[in-house]
């Protein structure tokens, strides 16, 4: 499970080349990736109720399609999440009015969703329900990671070194004497 920030054409190309067994990846919005045509593509089922489901207080529009990336064959979860687009258009209309005014029917089309639009890829053929919910867990576990790491103020790994271990140790049991607090 990855962010849009790691997924590249050289990972697709290792992913069609074999050397992944699983993928779900967040598509980033940048050249060679359909993220805004995706849009378009499933513009006219966005409101429809077939597509509609609920998660953890969220309604959500999901709709798989299969696409081509890189000469990579992969399924394509296109996502809205109604409570961000709505509340990221609101953002936007109070911040920016002068601007909301001029917006053209197609721009104003796309403000209603594009605070909540998302797309995942992945090669599993599944419900976009379900792919949901494998990426939210996964991207759960690496955020409780992550958090206990910045708790127990741990460096990265490729940080670490024998010195390094010994002093956490140390300071760690030593946590109140003058020379380790803080």
């Amino acid at each position: 499970v990855l962010d849009a920030g790691y997924v590249t054409k050289e990972l697709l190309t290792s992913l069609r080349d074999g050397e992944f067994k699983s993928l779900i990846a967040r598509m980033p919005a940048k050249k060679g990736f359909p993220f805004k045509s995706l849009y378009h593509d499933v513009k006219q089922h966005l409101r429809q109720g077939r597509y509609t489901f609920v998660r953890e207080g969220h309604t959500y529009f999901g709709y798989r399609k299969r696409v081509e990336i890189f000469g990579c064959g992969l399924n394509a979860y296109v996502y809205v999440d109604w409570v961000n687009a709505q509340s990221g258009m609101a953002e936007f209309i109070d911040r920016h009015e002068d601007e909301y005014g001029k917006m053209t029917p197609s721009q104003l089309d796309w403000l209603s969703v594009e605070y909540g639009f998302f797309v995942l890829i992945s090669e599993k053929v599944t419900e976009p329900k379900a792919l949901l919910d494998e990426y939210f867990l996964r991207t759960s576990i690496e955020t409780f990671n992550k958090t206990e790491k910045e708790y127990l103020k741990l460096l990265p790994l490729s940080k670490w070194d024998f010195t390094k271990v010994k002093g956490k140790v140390l300071c760690t049991h030593l946590r109140n004497t003058p020379f380790c607090s803080g």
